[in-house]
């Protein structure tokens, strides 16, 4: 399911985007569905990043579309972008929030289908790289798995070791081990799951994994698994 917003004060071009996006994916494999919003601040209060492609009208009486995705973007990333705009000038600076398009309004379906083509595409790549959402302190923060080191329990508290840092959450770490299960992650020890395209090899004589100059205990049970894991990721990326 692709989850879509539509970001528009007007009921009129909401419902004709609509209509045009039903068109649009009759001929799609996955089915779409479709939340209004008439204000960006909607959108943006309780932002529960749940939404793939998210359509927002620039010119907003009671917000502007531009520094709403200034906002959105600070949060949300990887969210897909496209703006609805009556004047094709703002496309310039659509593209600094990273939009995939613009839409001149009255939106036509021929243009429609093409920057929908090019949105399934990005998002097509945007979820080959898994976002992970991380609360810390009332915050929300999206962090890319692939950036992910590893993550440890500390004092009943998840720490993720980021290439950009560290973020902490209230979470457990077996749910944490459940969402990333898809990608390249172990679980070597209790307290630590390790991201393998990380690792940079284990500590001779020891039960003790290197993730760059960090050294994280393997449980012995865990060790002969490990191992072949590591193999495997080394073989698949010997026949690329």
């Amino acid at each position: 399911m692709i989850r879509i917003a539509i970001v528009d004060d007007e009921a009129r071009h909401r419902a004709a985007l609509e209509k045009h996006l039903a068109a649009y994916f009759r001929g799609q494999e996955e089915p779409f569905q479709c939340v209004h919003f008439s204000d960006a601040l909607d959108l943006l209060t309780g932002y529960d990043f749940s939404y793939d492609i998210i359509f927002l009208d620039i010119d907003m009486k009671l917000s502007n579309g531009m520094e709403a995705a200034r906002r959105l973007r600070k949060i949300d990333g990887q969210v897909t972008l496209i703006f609805e705009t009556q004047l094709a000038q703002y496309a310039v600076e659509g593209y600094l929030v990273d939009a995939v398009g613009y839409l001149v309004k009255p939106i036509e379906y021929y243009a429609l289908s093409l920057v929908m083509t090019k949105a399934l595409s990005s998002l097509k790549k945007a979820r080959q790289t898994r976002k992970i959402i991380v609360t810390e302190e009332n915050r929300k923060i999206v962090i890319d798995a692939a950036d992910i080191r590893y993550i440890e329990v500390l004092n009943h508290m998840l720490i993720h070791h980021t290439v950009h840092g560290d973020c902490k959450d209230w979470n457990s770490l077996n749910q944490r081990e459940k969402e990333l299960s898809p990608f390249s992650f172990f679980r070597c020890h209790r307290c630590y799951l390790i991201n393998l395209q990380h690792v940079t090899g284990m500590v001779t004589g020891t039960d003790e994994v290197l993730i760059g100059d960090t050294r994280l205990p393997v449980s012995r049970g865990k060790k002969a698994a490990l191992m072949d894991e590591l193999m495997k990721l080394y073989a698949l990326k010997g026949d690329q």
